[in-house]
């Protein structure tokens, strides 16, 4: 089993390594320590105009019949995790492997992949950051398999884009 929240908060921080480690169990987050790291103001949904306020945590299921987490978040609508991997230092880690066959599209808006913008609707092309620059991506398949495998890219992925530009 691998972690998607943790693997996407290492990209974020080490855009240069990206790895995956094998999660043995969980270890569960006790109430006590996610209200003195996040305060009392926790809702069921990251969405302000459905969400709940969970107004007493000890009395909320933090995992349902599966044992899988069953989300809460902060006022802003982060995530709060409830559980720690529990993962073995010493064991190799493995890197990611991509589908190649829409992996431009991750990268690349249509409108900086397609010179004819006719096909575009407006709605799609109004929504193009001025700031975009096209995202070069070199692929390494894997073996045989052609579709499959590493990937080098020369910037992020276009949805990144906005975000990270509000914060520089």
């Amino acid at each position: 089993m691998f972690y998607l929240d943790l693997i996407l908060k290492k990209v974020l921080r080490s855009p240069f390594h990206f790895r995956c480690t094998q999660i043995h169990d969980w270890e569960s987050i006790s109430v006590q320590e996610i209200q003195n790291n996040h305060g009392f103001n926790i809702f069921d949904s990251p969405d302000q105009l459905c969400r709940h306020h969970i107004a007493n945590l000890y009395n909320f299921p933090l995992l349902d019949n599966h044992r899988i987490e069953i989300p809460i978040f902060i006022n802003d609508g982060d995530r709060i995790l409830c559980r720690e991997p529990i993962i073995n230092p010493d064991e190799a880690q493995c890197s990611v492997l991509m589908d190649f066959s829409k992996i431009q599209a991750l990268f690349n808006l249509d409108s900086q992949l397609y010179s004819n913008l006719n096909d575009l609707d407006s709605e799609s092309i109004s929504s193009i950051p001025p700031e975009s620059h096209f995202v070069n991506v070199d692929v390494y398949p894997l073996a045989f398999l052609k579709t499959i495998g590493n990937l080098q890219a020369n910037g992020i992925p276009h949805c990144f884009y906005l975000v990270i530009a509000q914060v520089n």
